[in-house]
C-alpha cells in the first residue's frame, strides 16, 4: 500500500468513527454558525408563532393575540382598554417575537457548536433545543415577566410553545448546516 492510499483511509477512517463525547468536535464558531443560528431561530419563532395563534383559536382569542400580548408585556401602554387588537400592535410584537428569536437562535449555536461543541449525532441538537427551551421559558416567566410586572403568560401553552421553539431549533440548526447553507461564509 503506497503512502497515498494510507493517508485516504486514514482520513476515511477518522470521518467514520462517531464522535460522542461532550467538546469532541474540532470546529471553530464561524460567522457561518451564527447566521445558520439566526435562520434556525426564524423557522423556530414561525413554528412557535403557529402554536401560540392555535392556542389562541382554541381559547376563543383573535388568531393574533399572542403578538399583541408580546408587545403588551414590553409596552402595556400600547394595548387597547376593550382588549382588541391593532396592527400597530401586531407588527410591533412581530417584531419583539422574531428579533427575540432570532437572538435566542444565535445564542444556541454559540452555546451548541462555540461552548460545548458537541456533536450532531443521537438527537444531541433536540434534546439541548428542549433544555435551552425551558431555561428561556424560566427565565421569562420568574425574571423577565415579574420585571415588567405583567401576568401574561402563566399558562400552560407557554411552555409548550417554548418547547416547540427549542425543538425546532434541534432540529432546524443541524438540518441547515447538513445541507451546506451559507457555505461560502467563514
Amino acid at each position: 500500500m503506497s503512502a497515498k492510499e494510507a493517508e485516504i483511509r486514514s482520513r476515511a477512517a477518522a470521518k467514520a468513527r462517531p464522535q460522542m463525547a461532550v467538546g469532541s468536535q474540532e470546529m471553530s464558531l464561524s460567522s457561518r454558525e451564527v447566521a445558520l443560528g439566526a435562520v434556525s431561530g426564524v423557522g423556530a419563532g414561525i413554528a412557535m408563532g403557529l402554536v401560540a395563534m392555535i392556542v389562541a383559536i382554541m381559547n376563543g382569542m383573535s388568531v393574533l393575540a399572542p403578538f399583541r400580548d408580546v408587545a403588551g408585556a414590553l409596552f402595556p401602554s400600547i394595548l387597547r382598554a376593550d382588549g382588541s387588537v391593532s396592527l400597530t400592535t401586531v407588527l410591533l410584537g412581530l417584531a419583539i417575537h422574531f428579533a427575540l428569536a432570532i437572538l435566542l437562535g444565535m445564542l444556541f449555536t454559540i452555546i451548541y457548536s462555540g461552548l460545548l461543541k458537541l456533536t450532531f449525532n443521537f438527537g444531541v441538537p433536540i434534546t439541548l433545543g428542549l433544555a435551552y427551551s425551558w431555561i428561556i421559558w424560566m427565565v421569562a416567566r420568574y425574571i423577565m415577566l415579574p420585571m415588567f410586572g405583567t401576568a401574561v403568560y402563566e399558562v400552560p401553552a407557554f411552555v409548550i410553545a417554548h418547547a416547540v421553539f427549542g425543538v425546532s431549533l434541534g432540529v432546524l440548526y443541524p438540518l441547515l448546516r447538513s445541507r451546506g447553507v451559507f457555505q461560502n461564509l467563514a
